[in-house]
């Protein structure tokens, strides 16, 4: 683990790894590709949680943690699935 950590830590991996930033580009990244395939905007819905949190954050948050976006890094990663979905099938009627 210990080696996981000190390789994570490296210079060009650093803001990729340890910044909530990359996970919530990650997560608006994956839900707009699950709308697209879905073909409804209506799904877009599903990163609003992340939305409201970050940008809420933003406004009141003077300390920047990482403790307080560490849900966003969690569900950046939890919406790694989206992007397995297939895309929606044309209804046959």
């Amino acid at each position: 683990l210990a080696r996981v950590v000190d390789w994570s830590t490296r210079e060009p991996l650093y803001p990729f790894a340890w910044r909530p930033a990359f996970y919530m580009l990650l997560a608006f990244y994956a839900a707009a590709v699950f709308a697209m395939r879905q073909g409804q905007a209506l799904t877009l819905l599903v990163a609003a949680p992340a939305f409201l949190q970050t940008g809420i954050g933003a406004v009141i948050n003077l300390a920047q943690d990482y403790r307080y976006q560490y849900s966003i890094v969690l569900v950046g990663l939890l919406f790694l699935a989206l992007l397995c979905t297939p895309a929606r099938q044309a209804e046959q009627s």
